[in-house]
Formats: C-alpha cells, structure tokens, sequence
C-alpha cells in the first residue's frame, strides 16, 4: 500500500539535501503562503516547489496521488469558502478566497509531500535535531529526535499489525458491519486489545534494544551518518532566500 507521503528512495539532488534545510524550507514555504496572499507569492512557490519535485526523480504521478487523497478535504474548504459569512459580499470575491484557500491548503500538502517522500525517517528526525541545537535546546534535541524517530518508525507497522489483526479475526468468524452498537464496540474490542498488547510488547522490546546499545550513557555519543553540506544544498538555500524575499519586498 502506497500510503501518504511514503519515503521513496531515490539518488536524486533532493534526496541528497540536508534534511534540516528541507525543514526549513517547508516552514518558510507555508509561513509565505499563509500570511501574504498575492499572484507573484502563488508563482513563486509553485515554481520552487515544482522545481524540487523535477530534481526528486520520483515523478509527478505520485505527488499528484497524495493531492487525490485529500480531494473531499479540499472540495469542503471551497464549498465553505464560497459561503458569505457576516456582510454580503459579491460572488466573484467568494470564488476567487475559494480558489486561493483551496491553492493555499493544496501547496501545503503537496510539500509536505515532496519531503517527506524525499527524507527518510531517521534523517527527517536528524534533521529536526539538528534544527532544535541551533535554538540552543542541546539536552532536549537528542531525546526529541530519537522520540521522533521512534514514532515516525512505527506507525506503519501499526498499520500493518492492524490489518494482520482484522484479517485474523475475520477468518475467526468476526463481522464488522453490524447496526448493533453492542456488537460494533465488541468487534473494535477485538482490534483493540491485541494491538494494545503488541504495542506495549513493541515498546518492551525497543527498551531493551536501547539499554543493550547503552543509549543515555555517553554524553556525547557518535552518529553513523553525519551531516554535512554539499552543493546540492545551494538549491534549497536559493529557494528559501527567493521565498523570504519574495514575502518581505510585497
């Protein structure tokens, strides 16, 4: 199953970015689109957002299926644009907010997208560390990105263990179509409670993992993949300078 924003490996420009820039870029990217609406604002992050998804090498297909998922989200946003709350205003005015809310909402997740498809998990949260030390929060950063990491790691593996679940216990004999809310809460029990258990057993495993690798002991412990800059990361730095200029000089 392909699901939203899944990591595809790829040796594009992109991938070899620093995934702190990336961050940056993501927070700088929505920070325009949200507080300063213009025509040049919407061509400028159109093109630097197109121009990361040319130089990923996944191709635009996927990009546009994770638009496709949300589409119901965006088709109610421009519904509820075009209703004229507090003082009567003219239709052309609700269909162009409409259209802007839905462009606004729409870049933001087509960006979400383009990194997170782009940066693995771990890298993601590295990245995110690496962001939190430059604020100065150095105690907090490690615990953060390996929490993180921690987190972004198993959700897809609850997922998986959910759907190994439901196909478990309809094979028992479970249905879960029924209008008896009695028998509904007995059926989401029988989900539940297996996948409490292997949750807590995830846990218990993953704590000891830890302490084997003595996690907490060193202060200054050593990464296996250090990051470094290199020239692919003056496209990003570029793209933000172009976005912070862009928003700053309208």
């Amino acid at each position: 199953m392909n699901s939203f924003g899944k990591y595809v490996h790829k040796n594009s420009p992109v991938h070899r970015m620093n995934p702190a820039l990336k961050i940056i870029y993501l927070i700088t990217l929505l920070f325009s689109l949200f507080t300063f609406q213009s025509p040049l604002n919407y061509i400028t992050t159109f093109m630097t957002l197109f121009t990361l998804i040319l130089l990923s090498k996944i191709g635009a297909k996927l990009f546009v299926s994770d638009l496709v998922k949300v589409k119901w989200f965006l088709v109610t946003i421009f519904l509820l644009e075009l209703i004229p709350f507090g003082a009567r205003m003219d239709l052309s005015i609700l269909f162009s907010r409409a259209l802007s809310s839905v462009y606004i909402v729409a870049m933001s997740v087509l960006a979400t997208s383009v990194i997170f498809r782009t940066t693995s998990n771990v890298m993601f949260a590295r990245g995110f560390e690496v962001i939190l030390r430059f604020f100065g929060m150095k105690k907090l950063a490690r615990q953060i990105s390996l929490l993180l990491t921690l987190s972004l790691i198993q959700i897809p593996i609850l997922f998986n263990q959910l759907e190994r679940i439901k196909i478990a216990q309809t094979v028992r004999g479970q249905r879960w179509n029924s209008k008896n809310l009695v028998q509904a809460l007995r059926s989401l029990e029988s989900i539940l409670v297996p996948l409490f258990f292997f949750t807590l057993k995830r846990a218990e495993s993953i704590s000891i993992s830890l302490e084997m690798r003595k996690y907490g002991v060193f202060s200054r412990p050593t990464l296996y993949k250090p990051l470094k800059l290199s020239w692919s990361d003056s496209f990003v730095v570029l793209m933000i300078a172009f976005l912070l200029l862009v928003r700053f000089s309208g």
